[in-house]
């Protein structure tokens, strides 16, 4: 690590981000020589050693600016999981002043209208 302890410490008090601090409160911990292997970090930090060793990959490949860049999980937004026909059905069904009983009956409705279209 070629970052000083203090430059670490300050970036760690500043960051507001939960993920991030946790990554940086691990390069903290490895500058100080309060952990050396990833199961001590993992116990400190309260997450799975297996989840210690992807950081500490980025880490490597990228410094302490590839540790904090993540990206959220999930779909991109505006991305739909559905088909398009699908999807309208879905929308217009959930407008409706009567409301849905639960989401086993919106599952029900879109069998009936999709079923030979569409493997729901």
């Amino acid at each position: 690590m070629t970052e000083e302890l203090e430059t670490l410490q300050d970036r760690l008090r500043r960051e507001r981000d939960p993920q991030r601090q946790v990554c940086l409160h691990l390069l903290v911990l490895l500058k100080a020589g309060q952990v050396i292997s990833r199961g001590q970090a993992a116990t400190h930090l309260a997450v799975h050693r297996n989840t210690v060793g992807p950081w500490l990959r980025r880490y490597r490949e990228g410094g302490p600016e590839a540790l904090v860049t993540y990206t959220e999980a999930g779909a991109p937004s505006g991305q739909k999981g559905l088909p398009p026909a699908v999807f309208a059905h879905l929308q217009a069904r959930l407008a409706t002043t009567s409301g849905v009983a639960s989401s086993g009956e919106l599952q029900q409705g879109l069998r009936k209208a999709f079923s030979r279209t569409w493997k729901i």
